[in-house]
């Protein structure tokens, strides 16, 4: 299969969604940055038992970080409540045509029943992409209609 026809009919939950921590609500920002850092991730799904609440991301750290006692507040507070979800049957173009259309780093990801499966990312897609198609991906020069004309060196 080449990489337009695998881009077009490989479906989203395919890829690795492990992006992301979960918490749950009401939890203390302070706590879920530290969540965030031991699991070397920028994203917190925020839950309310299984039902995704909202999302916080190292921009909203950085954007409250100003806030007094900003560690102190619950994450209800800081979240991004409600945030926008894809199906996981979706296929990777039209994954990628939405996040082109918008500025999100971090996608939240649902099954057919709502639950939470991951969360899309930019890496996410191009590792997908790499390593299904190292050769389209590694092989290519930097400027590919560019040839040497001359021996580089001594």
């Amino acid at each position: 299969m080449d990489l337009k026809k695998t881009v077009r009919s490989e479906k989203v939950r395919r890829l690795d969604l492990s992006f992301y921590v979960e918490v749950q609500k009401g939890s203390l920002a302070g706590e879920v940055i530290e969540k965030m850092q031991a699991s070397k991730r920028k994203c917190a799904l925020v839950m309310d038992g299984a039902k995704l609440v909202g999302i916080y991301t190292a921009h909203d750290v950085r954007d409250h970080a100003q806030e007094t006692d900003a560690l102190k507040n619950t994450i209800d507070s800081v979240m991004t409540s409600d945030p926008e979800t894809i199906d996981g049957d979706i296929s990777l173009a039209d994954a990628i045509a939405f996040l082109n259309q918008k500025s999100y780093r971090y996608l939240p990801v649902l099954n057919k029943e709502g639950h939470v499966i991951g969360t899309l990312t930019h890496y996410a897609i191009l590792k997908f992409i790499s390593d299904h198609f190292p050769e389209d991906i590694y092989n290519l020069a930097p400027e590919p209609d560019r040839i040497a004309t001359v021996r580089d060196g001594a």
